[in-house]
Formats: structure tokens, C-alpha cells, sequence
């Protein structure tokens, strides 16, 4: 939802580097766990007055605080972040991207948001049987260039490369379990169909006729599990609760990197430590 899953919600209510420095103690994992299970919760505290007066000019407020950059992302033109995050990714992994850098994030309730899919390269999406599908093959220039993943921007949905994809501060790569070669492969395909859809800038999961990031997920991969709140009087997805649920065991996703970078570089990190700057934003 581009940190407007958030903002959308709530302002709609308003080549190498050196690692980072290591983080403080953590607290222990029951207490982190007990911590997810709470997390995200109390985001639809603004007057709905206010909501809705904010999100009457949704469609201008969205492009402009995503295009406002306030500083450079801290994953941003690093290649050994990038080798350590999409190195090893596979169609349908889930990304979930934490982005302060842009107006968007910095103004937003949360940690993570932003989500997209991979769709994987060209030895990929043959590998699985895909590429000469009549929704991929016009995308074959674009795949070739560089197109990797796919993802429902203020822009609509588009076709993403890995330079996009690496917009972030921190990233987390989930991956989609008990999903046998045939429906990833109609999944893939479906994600495709879905390229140029318009952004959904009120958020609301009742329509498909526009999407949000985590919407185009669900859509996409509903047995994945994604959790929908009601925030609003709408239901809607919010990133760190997937990123919380799936580490909980309560989706179908499953943690398998996470990144995060700093002034001073970038370092993978556990999922405790992901969880203590998740917890953190929803304080």
C-alpha cells in the first residue's frame, strides 16, 4: 500500500558499505510473540470527520507524498542488500518494504508499507512453465530489461524493477508455502492480468475494480490467509499485520530474509529484531 496503507487510512485521517552498528538487547521471543499478537492495533484513532475530509482529496494527496523524497533510502544503491534480499527469490515470494525516506512513510502509522510479488525472471517464469502465456509474453522486454516484480502503486499496478523494489529502508521477503506447480503457475498469470489496474486510494476492500498493495496480494493468493481488519467503517490489510501473522504462523507466508539498512550501511537481521522496530511504530 505504498506507506499509505497507512497514510491512505490515516493521514486519510490528517556497492558496499561498512554493516550498521549491532541493536540493543532483545526482548525474549515469548515477548516479542505476545507483542504480534497485539500489533496494529488502534490505527482508525482519528476523528472520522477528519478522515473523511482528508480522503475526499485522496487522489491528489496520495502522488504527492509518495513523490516528495526527503532523503536517499537506505537500501538504495546498495548491491550486497540487494544480492542478500532478491538473490534468492522465487515467483510469487512476498516483499514487504519499510520506506521513511518519502514523505509517504514518514508521516504514516507502522513499520512496513508497502508489499509486492515477484514474478522472477525470464529462466523462471520458463521454469514454471509461464512465459509463453498470452498475459506474459507482452511484458518479455520488460522482464528481459530488468522487470522482476509486480506491485499496485499510486500509479497503478505495474510491472516493477529490482532498482524500484530496492526503494526502501528495510526490507522483508516472506515466501508462499503448500502451493503446488499448477496454481503457481495460474497465480503468476493472474498477477500479470492484473498489470494497469488503477491504485484503490481509499483503501477499501470491497471494490476490485482498483487495488492496493496488500489488496493485489489477496486477490492474487486468497489462501495465503492475509488478515483483514475494519478500520473506518472498511476492511482493509495492513502490512505489519501480515509481516506479524505470518510470523505467528497464521498465513501462508513465511519469513525468509530480512534487511534493514541505516546511515552507516545495511545488515540482515532476525525476525526479532524486525519485530522490535515493528512493535516500535505501532506504539
Amino acid at each position: 500500500m505504498g506507506r499509505w496503507a497507512a497514510l491512505g487510512l490515516v493521514l486519510v485521517a490528517l556497492g558496499c558499505t561498512r554493516p550498521a552498528e549491532p541493536p540493543a538487547p532483545l526482548p525474549d521471543d515469548a515477548s516479542l510473540r505476545a507483542g504480534l499478537a497485539r500489533c496494529c492495533a488502534g490505527a482508525d484513532t482519528y476523528p472520522l470527520p477528519v478522515v473523511q475530509v482528508v480522503e475526499s482529496a485522496a487522489s491528489s494527496i496520495v502522488p504527492f507524498s509518495r513523490a516528495v523524497l526527503l532523503r536517499a533510502p537506505y537500501l538504495q544503491d546498495k548491491p550486497g542488500a540487494r544480492a542478500a534480499l532478491l538473490g534468492g527469490a522465487q515467483p510469487l515470494d512476498m516483499v514487504l518494504i519499510a520506506n521513511r525516506a518519502h514523505l509517504s512513510g514518514a508521516v504514516g502509522v507502522g513499520y512496513f508499507g508497502h508489499s509486492l510479488l515477484i514474478v522472477g525472471s525470464e529462466a523462471q517464469l520458463r521454469a514454471l512453465g509461464v512465459w509463453d502465456d498470452p498475459a506474459v509474453v507482452p511484458y518479455h522486454d520488460r522482464i528481459r530489461a530488468g522487470g522482476m516484480a509486480i506491485e499496485a502503486v499510486e500509479g497503478g499496478v505495474r510491472l516493477a524493477n529490482a532498482d524500484q523494489v530496492m526503494d526502501s529502508d528495510a526490507s522483508a521477503l516472506f515466501r508462499p508455502s503448500g502451493l503446488s506447480p499448477a496454481r503457481k503457475r495460474a497465480a503468476v498469470i493472474q498477477l500479470f492480468r492484473e498489470i494497469g489496474k488503477p491504485f484503490d486510494v481509499h483503501f477499501d476492500l470491497a471494490t476490485d475494480q482498483a487495488l492496493f498493495c496488500t489488496e493485489l496480494i489477496n486477490r492474487v493468493l486468497p489462501e495465503m490467509n492475509l488478515p483483514i481488519t475494519t478500520a473506518y467503517g472498511r476492511k482493509v490489510i495492513w502490512p505489519d499485520e501480515v509481516a506479524a501473522t505470518s510470523i505467528l504462523g497464521r498465513t501462508g507466508f513465511r519469513l525468509q530474509t530480512y534487511v534493514e539498512g541505516s546511515p552507516t550501511g545495511w545488515r540482515k537481521a532476525a525476525w526479532q529484531e524486525m519485530a522490535v522496530k515493528m512493535l516500535a511504530a505501532w506504539q
